[in-house]
């Protein structure tokens, strides 16, 4: 066989070979930094969580402070904190401070599982990215194989 038609179809090969080599590498780069990045956003998630914890622990704290102050006040009126509308004024803001302590609790949850489904997304795009990468691979390769096969018919 002529050794330039030989010539021509190694180049075929190695043209499909080095595009899937290079389709493979793209799609796991693509992939590694899809990983990262929802690596990172897990931590901004947990994050979210932790802040969230705390903030509604000062407010629980604030919460205890106001029933202190209007008990110092009721007392200081010669009012008794512990029956009647003094009992009703704390235990009415005892009920709306722990509802606003469940609500800070339950946006920081929301905003963090929104976090995670972000990352969730994230991730299924480089397990896709990986995916469409061999298809990228196995066209390359049969493409070199299919133009080599094609140079051989045309100089045989």
């Amino acid at each position: 066989m002529n050794p330039l038609v030989l010539l021509m179809m190694g180049a075929s090969l190695y043209g499909g070979a080095f595009g899937a080599a290079g389709a493979i590498k793209a799609g796991s780069a693509e992939r590694r930094l899809a990983f990262a990045q929802a690596g990172v956003i897990e931590k901004q998630a947990q994050d979210v969580i932790e802040a969230g914890q705390k903030a509604s622990e000062r407010h629980a704290l604030q919460v205890e402070g106001l029933i202190g102050s209007q008990r110092a006040s009721f007392g200081a009126s010669g009012v008794r904190a512990d029956v009647g509308t003094a009992a009703e004024v704390e235990a009415e803001t005892r009920r709306f401070g722990e509802a606003d302590t469940a609500t800070i609790r339950r946006n920081a949850s929301l905003e963090a599982w929104g976090l995670k489904k972000e990352a969730d997304i994230l991730r299924q795009r480089g397990r896709t990215a990986t995916r469409i990468a061999k298809t990228q691979a196995d066209t390359s390769l049969i493409t070199g194989a299919t133009q080599a096969g094609s140079t051989y018919l045309q100089f045989s």
